[in-house]
């Protein structure tokens, strides 16, 4: 094993060396013949010895260039006789610490020696520092002191004159030091209170915040432009005094083996001496522990790999810049509701447009090369749930930042490709401005479909966002029972829980039924539209009848609307199917004629369509129809209010009112009868009307 060698000068020798045996009569973990330092160590050294150095797997020993160049001016030690290279894997504690640390697995040892070698190094600085800092002082004591004794003769003369009898016994030393020592304490714990809450920066208030120093002759004052001279100043409430920050930070906010060594001017009393405040000010921001604590305030912070490595820090860098890029695209993929991967992983939406960006941003280009993880379903999967986790508790604290926290709930079920029941949750609210708002929360499966089931997950919902329901004052469902029921449904177990919630039944839903039923309730228009439904299927299962309506309406010059069949369950979106059908009745006729006789299918609707009470059927629904999908629209507004929708229903339901004569049936009637004669159909037959029996 190669080894170089260390010098250093007697009387360092003799303060390493008895760090050695104290360590060693405290600690037998560690044999004496494992260690090269005690080796040297026991060797006598008057002038100075060798230490020799090891390989890094070996106890290294760690030296800063500030505490080496003072020895080296001072004629102390010899320059190394190693090359740099030798220190890879050393520790550098500080380029400011004064001190070299023996690094033998001892944290003990460490701080005894770190402690040691720092006074021994900084002693002669600091008498030199402490000497000035006396002359300085000497001559504006002096003077201040023989003012106060004069003042204090008269004033003994006075009292002794006024009260002869009177004597004040003095303080003892122990009483006057345990208050001096507690009221440091106190300013100590405000100014580690002050730096922990509030200051990440220097306090630079205005000169004329800090208090002024009154002399017999003359008024000192802080000055604005020692801020700019020396950016480290920082004023503190507590002690109405200027601080280091970065000594604050170091000795007094975080302990250190160096904290008694710092100057409690700067550290923790608060320096207030404007006339000698420029000298102070340059002494400090020279001396040692002032650029230790710089450094460990620099150093304090960051992760040790970015310290040691500039390229570890580029890198992440990089990768958080590429992150930013992929969380930026799954967000436009969202809001789009785009797909985000296909059937293959490469071939998905986000692949494609992270490589489409990549073409522009070399770093996406080559990080995207490198790495494939954060492209994953799982990542993708997770960025989707912290994206609708963010997005849901906005609107919690929307809701619960309303000056009177009010709001209804409303919940509708329907099942997946699955077959699991998926309730739907949306809450819907007024906002400051008395705009009234709809939100849809999430899907939540529920266990059953019974009313304490799925009451029993809305009411975990709201607890989970931290909505209050004692602020319930409304539910809105449908009319299933499960749902509305007077009993068991989910309204009613709500209301056991809040009895203020009023319940709703859904508007939307309501006059889907009435329209269901009006529709039912006359043969002609239920056939009719019944026609219309199978035309639909016809259209969509047979791919020679959809290319022969798709020729005809294109040379008929008319519009081209291609022909879908009725949803079974929502009946107040078929006015433009029956529009459909009436404004291309001509082309529907010539496709069904085209159609070949084996096809049974088209050979009825052929017949059916021939007929003209097939078009008066469906000129009298879609009378009823559009004016009741014209409600449908207005009461699936989000800002729709329960008082425009009273409006809105008593507008649709007098329009109806006054179609419901004979005025206006005679004209629907022409208009069919027009029609059909137009389009050679048969003739509208009045239906027979059966006798009623004698008996």
């Amino acid at each position: 094993m190669k080894s170089q060698t260390l010098f250093f000068s007697g009387a360092y020798c003799a303060i390493l060396r008895d760090l050695w045996q104290n360590h060693h009569h405290t600690s037998s973990s560690y044999p004496r013949s494992q260690c090269a330092l005690h080796t040297a160590l026991s060797k006598p050294a008057p002038g100075a010895f060798s230490l020799p150095l090891l390989s890094p797997a070996a106890p290294l020993l760690s030296r800063t260039s500030t505490a080496r160049a003072f020895l080296k001016s001072q004629g102390e030690i010899p320059p190394l006789s190693h090359s740099p290279s030798m220190f890879n894997g050393l520790t550098l504690l500080s380029p400011a610490t004064p001190a070299y640390l023996i690094a033998i697995g001892s944290t003990s040892f460490l701080d005894a020696a770190s402690a040691a070698l720092s006074i021994q190094l900084d002693s002669e600085n600091d008498e030199e520092i402490g000497s000035e800092s006396e002359q300085a002082h000497t001559e504006s004591d002096q003077q201040e002191e023989g003012k106060e004794n004069e003042r204090g003769d008269a004033s003994a003369h006075d009292t002794e004159s006024q009260d002869s009898g009177a004597v004040a016994e003095p303080e003892t030393v122990e009483e006057s030091q345990d208050e001096d020592q507690e009221e440091g304490e106190s300013i100590q714990d405000n100014i580690e209170e002050d730096f922990l809450d509030t200051h990440t920066k220097p306090n630079q208030p205005p000169s004329k915040v800090i208090e002024f120093q009154k002399h017999s002759n003359k008024t000192l004052h802080f000055q604005d432009r020692w801020y700019k001279m020396h950016p480290w100043l920082h004023y503190n409430e507590n002690t109405r005094g200027i601080l280091c920050f970065y000594c604050v930070k170091a000795y007094t906010v975080q302990k250190s083996t160096l904290s008694k060594r710092a100057d409690p001017a700067f550290s923790s009393k608060g320096f207030t001496n404007w006339k000698n405040a420029t000298l102070r000010f340059n002494r400090h921001e020279q001396c040692q522990r002032h650029l230790h604590a710089v450094t460990v305030c620099a150093q304090r912070g960051h992760e040790v790999n970015i310290l040691l490595s500039s390229a570890e820090a580029k890198r992440q860098e990089e990768a958080r810049h590429c992150l930013e890029n992929i969380v930026a695209s799954i967000v436009y993929l969202a809001r789009q509701g785009l797909a985000i991967r296909g059937h293959n992983l490469k071939d998905g939406n986000l692949i494609q447009l992270l490589k489409f960006r990549g073409k522009s941003d070399a770093c996406l280009s080559r990080w995207l090369s490198q790495c494939q993880d954060y492209t994953s379903p799982q990542v993708q999967n997770e960025v989707l749930q912290l994206l609708g986790n963010t997005i849901v508790r906005e609107i919690a604290n929307c809701i619960n930042s309303l000056p009177v926290v009010q709001y209804s709930l409303i919940v509708d079920g329907t099942q997946d490709i699955s077959g699991s029941e998926q309730e739907s949750i949306c809450l819907r609210f007024v906002d400051h401005d008395l705009v009234p708002h709809e939100v849809f929360v999430g899907l939540y499966q529920v266990p059953g479909t019974t009313g304490a089931e799925i009451a029993k997950a809305a009411i975990d919902v709201l607890q989970r966002l931290s909505i209050p329901l004692s602020s319930l004052r409304g539910q809105t469902y449908d009319g299933a029972a499960n749902m509305s029921g007077k009993y068991a449904g989910v309204q009613a177990e709500l209301k056991k829980v809040q009895p203020l919630g009023l319940f709703v039944h859904c508007g939307t839903h309501c006059l889907n039924l009435i329209t269901e039923s009006a529709c039912q309730a006359s043969p002609l228009i239920r056939d009719a539209l019944q026609w219309v439904h199978e035309l639909g299927t016809l259209s969509k299962q047979s791919g020679k009848f959809k290319l022969l309506f798709s020729t005809t309406a294109e040379c008929a010059q008319g519009p081209n609307v291609s022909l879908r069949p009725l949803c079974p369950t929502r009946w107040t979106v078929r006015g433009k199917a029956i529009t459909a059908v009436l404004t291309q009745y001509e082309s529907v006729l010539s496709s069904l004629e085209q159609m070949p006789s084996s096809n049974l299918k088209a050979n009825g609707l052929l017949e059916r369509f021939q007929k003209g009470k097939t078009v008066l059927g469906l000129l009298l629904a879609l009378e009823v129809v559009d004016d009741l999908e014209c409600l449908n629209k207005s009461l699936q507004k989000r800002t729709e209010t329960i008082a425009g929708m009273r409006a809105a229903v008593g507008c649709v339901r007098s329009n109806l009112a006054a179609k419901r004569n004979e005025r206006k049936f005679k004209e629907i009637f022409d208009k069919a009868t027009k029609d059909v004669k137009d389009l050679g159909l048969e003739d509208i037959q009045i239906p027979h009307q059966r006798k009623a029996p004698k008996r």
